[in-house]
C-alpha cells in the first residue's frame, strides 16, 4: 500500500487517511480513517489543498501518467506552531543580512537565495492557515520592516495561490513582497519609528520610500513586475495612491496583490503608535472602499480565504 498526497479536489469518499491530519494542534482526521463527504468538506474548510491517503498504484484514482500523479509529494510530519515561529525568526535574520548587503551597494542579487527564506517556512506548514497563524505569533515579538516584508511575501503568495496564478507569477509575488519596502531603509529612523502621527512634511518624506526603493532595484536582474511592485505598492485603483496617482488599468497585477497583502499585514501588526487591529475588523475596513481602491478579483478571494481561517476557532467576546 503506497502513501501519496493528492489534491483535495481529487479526494473521493471511501479513501483512507494515511496519517493523522492536524491543523493548529487539533486532529482533523485520524490515521486509517475512511474519508466521507463531511470529512472532505471539513478539510477544505480548514484550508487543506491536499491530503495523504493510502492507495494501491493500480487503484481507480491513482493511475500511471494521471494528473493526480503530479500531486504526489513527501508527506510532512506535524510540527508545532511554536517550532515554526522560531524557524521564522531565523529566516528574518537571514533576510536582514541579505537586504543589508544590497543596501551596501551589491549590484547582484541571488534571487534563489532570497526566496529560500520563504521556501524554508512554507515547507514546514501543512496549509495556508497554519502559515497565517505563524505570522500572527511572530508579529507579537518583532514588528520590524524585515518581518513585515517577509509577511507580505507570504500573504501575497497565499493570495496568489487562492486566485490560481501560475507558479512563475507566485514566485514574482514572493520576491516583490520581500523587496517592496526596501526604500524604507533609506528613510530617517526618527520618522520611520516615530511613536505618533507624522507631520505633513514627515509623511511626504515617508512617501518617498516607493521611489527610493525603485532606484535600489531598477538595475537588478529581476522581473520588471517585481520592480514595478516596489514602485507601485501604494497606488490605488481609483487614482488616490502615490507616488504617481495611477489608476486601475495602469497598475500591474503583482503590484495589486502586494498592495492588499501590505495593508493587511500592516493593520494587523503592532505599531509603535497603536495596537494591532483584529483581522476581521481589517476586512471590514477594506470592504468599505475596497471596490474603488483595490482590485476586486484579488480582494474578494482574499476576504473569503481569511474568513475561512476562523472557522472552528475559539473566540472570546469583548465582555469576556
Amino acid at each position: 500500500m503506497n502513501i501519496v498526497r493528492i489534491s483535495i479536489d481529487k479526494v473521493k469518499p471511501g479513501m483512507i487517511a494515511a496519517v493523522d491530519v492536524i491543523s493548529c494542534g487539533k486532529l482533523v482526521v485520524g490515521i486509517n480513517e475512511i474519508l466521507t463527504d463531511n470529512i472532505i468538506q471539513t478539510l477544505k474548510n480548514n484550508g487543506f489543498t491536499s491530503v495523504p491517503v493510502k492507495a494501491k498504484k493500480t487503484s481507480s484514482y491513482i493511475n500511471e501518467g494521471s494528473d493526480i500523479d503530479k500531486n504526489i509529494i513527501n508527506v510532512k510530519n506535524p510540527i508545532s506552531i511554536e517550532e515554526i515561529s522560531l524557524d521564522f525568526q531565523k529566516q528574518v535574520d537571514n533576510f536582514k543580512s541579505q537586504l543589508n548587503a544590497l543596501l551596501k551597494g551589491n549590484k547582484e542579487i541571488d534571487v534563489d537565495n532570497l526566496l529560500n527564506n520563504i521556501k524554508y517556512i512554507t515547507d514546514k506548514v501543512q496549509n495556508p492557515f497554519e502559515l497565517i497563524e505563524v505570522m500572527d505569533k511572530t508579529k507579537k515579538f518583532d514588528a520590524s520592516t524585515y518581518v513585515h516584508s517577509l509577511n507580505v511575501a507570504l500573504v501575497g503568495m497565499v493570495l496568489a495561490e487562492w486566485v490560481n496564478l501560475p507558479a512563475e507569477d507566485i514566485k514574482k509575488v514572493a520576491l516583490a513582497g520581500l523587496l517592496h519596502d526596501i526604500g524604507k531603509m533609506l528613510i530617517p529612523k526618527r520618522i520611520l519609528n516615530k511613536p505618533g502621527k507624522l507631520t505633513e512634511l514627515e509623511f511626504e518624506i515617508m512617501k518617498q520610500h516607493s521611489l527610493l526603493g525603485y532606484t535600489l532595484v531598477k538595475n537588478l536582474d529581476i522581473p520588471m513586475e517585481v520592480k514595478l511592485a516596489v514602485l507601485q505598492h501604494h497606488e490605488k485603483c481609483d487614482g488616490s495612491g502615490y507616488p504617481y496617482g495611477l489608476k486601475r488599468e495602469e497598475i500591474n497585477d503583482i503590484s495589486k496583490i502586494i498592495t492588499i497583502a501590505d495593508i493587511y499585514d500592516a493593520m494587523t501588526s503592532v505599531r509603535c503608535y497603536r495596537e494591532p487591529i483584529c483581522p476581521l475588523e481589517v476586512m471590514q475596513i477594506l470592504e468599505v472602499d475596497g471596490v474603488k481602491k483595490y482590485e476586486t478579483k484579488f480582494l474578494f478571494p482574499f476576504f473569503k480565504g481569511i474568513a475561512q481561517n476562523y472557522i472552528h476557532k475559539t473566540v472570546e467576546s469583548s465582555n469576556g
